[in-house]
């Protein structure tokens, strides 16, 4: 079987999403905890 449009357009989302997580999740818990931890 081929690969649908459904399955590219999954794949790219899962693939930017991860990459999203990825770059954000060592910068909002540091900015957060100096943010609550400051006050």
């Amino acid at each position: 079987m081929r690969p649908s449009l459904v399955t590219l357009v999954t794949l790219v989302t899962l693939v930017t999403l991860v990459t999203l997580v990825t770059q954000a999740a060592p910068a909002a818990p540091v900015c957060n905890g100096h943010e609550e931890g400051g006050r």
